[in-house]
């Protein structure tokens, strides 16, 4: 099933009911493009998977176990050294766009009380996952986007993260509010399009 930003927007209230005020605990990489999270919610432990796979991009609680190498990736070992034992304090979709982000809370070696986000970006070929500090500059990112790759966004250590550029379309509320008035959801440039393809082309989200 493929994963949409309606589906993202509703699976980020859920997680973060489920996770918010969850502890860290540990973190897994069992192969190139996912990433276990073990969240410990009071009495009760969640086993999160984050993946960019190409051909599967997504985010849930997993029951299953898997074989994790011996020596951990390096990306994994930046996490578990930013994120280990951090407390989440919120789960959040972008605009119903196809990424998620996990917030948390942190203490460094100083006693400080530091804010960071993981970003999940569940985008076919483009997903990644990014950690980001509280001044939106990139630690690192599971798969690195360099400027040979990408002339619109770079995705490396120490740049600023950046959303995927704006598509000037409709969210689902914004067309509600104009269909209640009588008249269809559609952006000026897709008008003379075909309905069912004028639609997917005005609204975020499908």
């Amino acid at each position: 099933m493929s994963l949409d930003g309606i589906t993202t927007h509703f699976l980020a209230k859920e997680l973060n009911e489920c996770l918010t005020g969850g502890r860290i605990d540990k973190i897994y990489q069992p192969d190139r493009y996912d990433i276990i999270l073990i969240i410990r919610q009071e009495t009760k432990n969640y086993r999160v998977l984050l993946s960019a796979n190409p051909a599967g991009p997504r985010i849930h609680i997993s029951t299953s176990t898997r074989e994790n190498p011996a020596l951990a990736p390096s990306f994994c070992m930046l996490l578990r050294k930013h994120l280990a034992g951090s407390r989440i304090t919120g789960v959040s979709s972008l605009s119903y766009e196809r990424i998620i982000e996990i917030s948390v809370l942190t203490t460094d070696e100083l006693g400080d009380r530091k804010e960071k986000r993981l970003i999940i970006e569940m985008m076919g070929r483009y997903s990644n996952i990014i950690l980001v500090n509280a001044e939106n500059r990139i630690f690192d990112s599971l798969l690195h986007v360099d400027s040979q790759m990408s002339r619109v966004r770079e995705v490396m250590p120490a740049r600023p993260y950046v959303y995927p550029p704006d598509q000037g379309k409709l969210t689902p509320f914004e067309a509600l509010q104009i269909v209640k008035t009588g008249e269809l959801p559609l952006v000026e440039a897709a008008a003379s399009r075909p309905l069912e393809k004028a639609l997917q082309e005005s609204l975020v989200g499908f």
